[in-house]
């Protein structure tokens, strides 16, 4: 039982610490390689068919 108390102390300790640290406001950074570079790339190629289909195309021209 003694055990048990001292884990949970140990966990409340942790989780007290750890709320204690100020958050980040970031939470995911994404970045982009770009069309033209992911197009020139032959290891990219399904992602290329993917950029140049016309449905593709014109969502982006909608978008821009």
């Amino acid at each position: 039982m003694k055990k048990l108390i001292a884990i949970f102390a140990l966990l409340l300790g942790v989780v007290a610490a750890e709320a204690a640290l100020p958050q980040p406001d970031l939470i995911a950074q994404i970045h982009f390689a770009g069309g033209q570079k992911i197009s020139n790339d032959s290891s990219y190629l399904p992602f290329t068919n993917e950029f140049s289909s016309a449905e593709a195309r014109a969502l982006a021209n909608q978008t821009f």
